[in-house]
């Protein structure tokens, strides 16, 4: 048993307590006023079945975090009851714990945990990880969407890598942790994020400048009643999509992994890019899109598609009208979004039917880039995928009158959260692996790949991003100076 905070808050994992002020850590993820408890403290990716994601365990969600967060300093600061009048003036002290051999409550329970303590109680991962200890912070987790036929790759993505993603957001004020405490705030905010999976399949990374989400033709073809259902302010209505729809290869349509040459950092000037081919400028037209996608089958996709039969048993009655959300290019104007990057092609296996025309998006001002590549083999990106993407956000995250970024693939985890990630280490110069943390916390299921997640860790922050991409001459001859604009003061706890 640990003294997390002497006199307030001790930790006992993987401990059977039934003792006063003892409480289960992961039952304080429960939103108090909700009645459904039984997903609780579990690992949740939205629009999927647990089946679907495999061995993926946590860690959980940003709503769950929240809510631990807010459930806890309440706790915390909760009086004991009976005995003296001098014992009912101390608060007792309370500990958290799991149940024995649960590994997932437990990795997911440290998760929070830390959370707690860096949000509310002002420390940094170096304090927690003192406090908790180093085999606390070494504790990992699965990739995301790690398949249980396939022996499972070595883990990236540690709890430290998390305690480092929590300070990054709070240094960053894309969690405004004074609301933590506030009656109603958390609440609020929990149910913007859900909207905002539920209905778009979207979410921010960073609150009101980088979000990331599944193309949006994807979630539009999806028969749950809570999706939107309209591209376009004067789009019709879809009907729900006819069972024919079958699900290519499953709910996850992926093979093995190989080639990690496309992120080589020892050797920026490897022939990865011609290994692989040159980047496709426009895939639009269905002759790009049959040439990306006639491979070999020991290069099958690593993406995830979604589980169309699933939710057509799930909602036979179809969309419901009159109740939807607002079209997608509202919803886009409505978030701020300038830039919409799309990192899939038009048409990959897994799809319903073809992305939408870059040039609509451009009708209603928004500006378009389109930077596909295979996701095969890991599913990195070469380096020319990562300059244009880089050259083409321009002032945006950086400048507070810039308008926000939508990066989107095909299901909104791997190559958008990708580029989405390398964005955050260049722009702020910060670590990898703290953004690694974050992204998988702000966006349960992100990152589909072991390769993926290598990559993203292997950044120490800005140079190697531009030795990546082949950009650091060109940024030496052009310095530009960086701030960091912040959410405060708009009363938002993420926006």
């Amino acid at each position: 048993m640990l003294d997390l905070i002497p006199g307030k808050l001790r930790w006992a994992p993987e401990t059977a307590l039934q003792e006063e002020a003892t409480i289960s850590a992961l039952s304080l993820c429960k939103d108090q006023a909700s009645k459904k408890a039984s997903l609780v403290g579990s690992y949740q990716v939205h629009h999927y079945s647990s089946k679907a994601y495999g061995r993926a365990f946590g860690p959980l969600g940003l709503e769950q975090t929240l809510r631990f967060c807010a459930n806890l300093a309440r706790h915390v600061r909760s009086r004991s009851h009976g005995g003296s009048k001098a014992a009912a003036a101390a608060p007792l002290v309370k500990t958290l714990w799991t149940p024995p051999g649960d590994e997932a409550a437990h990795s997911n329970a440290s998760v929070l945990i830390g959370a707690y303590l860096i949000f509310l109680e002002g420390w940094d991962a170096d304090q927690v990880q003192k406090s908790m200890g180093d085999s606390e912070a070494q504790r990992s987790f699965p990739c995301s969407w790690s398949r249980f036929d396939r022996p499972e790759a070595k883990r990236n993505l540690r709890v430290l890598d998390c305690w480092q993603g929590f300070v990054l957001a709070r240094k960053m004020a894309w969690v405004d942790v004074q609301l933590l405490t506030k009656a109603g705030a958390v609440d609020d905010v929990c149910e913007r994020c859900h909207q905002l999976v539920a209905c778009y399949d979207a979410g921010w990374l960073i609150p009101g400048q980088l979000m990331v989400s599944a193309d949006p033709i994807t979630t539009l073809l999806d028969p749950n009643p809570e999706t939107f259902s309209a591209l376009e302010p004067s789009g019709s209505q879809l009907q729900t999509p006819s069972t024919a729809f079958a699900s290519e290869g499953g709910a996850v349509d992926r093979f093995g992994l190989m080639d990690e040459a496309s992120w080589n950092l020892e050797d920026p000037e490897s022939d990865a890019d011609a290994a692989l081919g040159p980047l496709v400028i426009d895939p639009i037209s269905p002759k790009a899109s049959e040439v990306a996608w006639k491979t070999p089958q020991s290069r099958r996709t690593e993406s995830v598609s979604k589980e169309y039969p699933r939710m057509i048993n799930a909602t036979p009655s179809g969309k419901l009208k009159g109740d939807d959300p607002v079209d997608f290019v509202t919803f886009m104007r409505d978030s701020g979004v300038g830039l919409i990057v799309r990192a899939n092609f038009s048409q990959e296996p897994g799809m319903q039917a073809c992305s939408y025309d870059p040039g609509l998006m451009k009708t209603y001002g928004f500006e378009h880039l389109d930077v596909p590549w295979e996701d095969v083999n890991g599913g990195c990106p070469q380096k020319a995928h990562i300059s244009r993407f880089l050259s083409a956000c321009g002032g945006y995250l950086t400048d507070a009158q810039r308008k926000a970024v939508l990066v989107h693939c095909k299901g909104g985890f791997g190559r958008s959260v990708l580029l989405a990630c390398i964005l955050v280490v260049e722009r702020f110069d910060v670590s990898g692996q703290a953004v690694l943390g974050w992204a998988r916390v702000a966006r349960p299921g992100a990152i589909n790949t072991p390769s993926q997640e290598k990559l993203i860790a292997s950044l120490a922050g800005r140079s190697d991003v531009l030795r990546l991409s082949g950009l650091e001459a060109t940024q030496k001859a052009n310095k530009v100076s960086r701030k960091q604009p912040s959410c405060i003061g708009t009363g938002c706890l993420v926006q």
